[in-house]
């Protein structure tokens, strides 16, 4: 039986302005499920993970990764095991090339020279980007830009992959390339968005959100296939489900 690597209980939030986000959410994570996060504009997709990866604190109810609870006094610690992939890369993307990015979480963990040169070395091959070491950021396309947000943080090997619309901004060919890595990634991952088709061809999970709570929780090929609950709850079909055998 899978290990559990992230528990979430009675979770809740509320923003500054006074709007409350989720009231009560539980849910948790297996080691090496893929789950998506999905919901109408406004459901708190991308707030739920900058919660997890304790960017917005603080929260009522708990979060748990791997016995380490996820607060203010853990960040640190929570950081290497949550890696975390902003929608824009940009964000993500400081330094002069790609290999000075994604050296720059080991180093900051303490690896040594020889150690980091090998988890960079790991990261880039993980996601196919070894041929892009030496590039300068401000050379990368958006597709391979994404990519190598992705290496940064695996690079401190993390026990889930945070994903935030990962797709944003992708033409079809860097959409497709995408998914395909992720699919070969063997990580434990959590992938919010509003692209269903990305959704239905990434994660064998799906969580709902809708109104502050989860409303679906199960396989994503049922909910996908549900074309009514969807429309009822305000999103549509993937575009590729008319004929699609699964």
């Amino acid at each position: 039986m899978s290990e559990e690597l992230l528990k979430v209980t009675d979770l809740s939030y509320t923003y500054p302005g006074g709007e409350t986000v989720f009231s009560g959410l539980s849910f948790s994570v297996k080691e090496g499920e893929s789950v998506g996060i999905i919901g109408p504009n406004g459901a708190g997709k991308s707030t739920l993970l900058k919660l997890l990866a304790g960017l917005l604190l603080p929260y009522g109810g708990s979060a748990v990764i791997s016995g380490t609870p996820i607060e203010k006094k853990t960040l640190k610690d929570v950081r290497r095991k949550l890696g975390y992939v902003f929608q824009d890369s940009d964000s993500q993307l400081f330094m002069r090339t790609v290999e000075e990015d994604v050296a720059f979480a080991p180093q900051n963990y303490g690896f040594t020279k020889e150690e980091t040169e090998a988890r960079v070395q790991h990261a880039l091959e993980l996601v196919h980007m070894e041929a892009f070491r030496k590039r300068s950021v401000y050379r990368l396309s958006g597709g391979e830009k994404k990519l190598a947000s992705l290496a940064t943080v695996l690079s401190v090997s993390p026990e889930v992959l945070l994903l935030d619309e990962p797709y944003t901004a992708l033409d079809p060919r860097n959409r497709a390339n995408l998914i395909g890595v992720m699919n070969e990634l063997p990580y434990t991952k959590l992938i919010a968005g509003h692209d269903l088709d990305l959704i239905w061809d990434c994660c064998e999970r799906t969580i709902f959100l809708s109104g502050s709570r989860i409303i679906y929780d199960g396989a994503t090929d049922a909910l996908m296939r549900d074309t009514a609950f969807l429309k009822e709850n305000g999103l549509l079909p993937p575009l590729s489900m008319t004929g699609r055998a699964r």
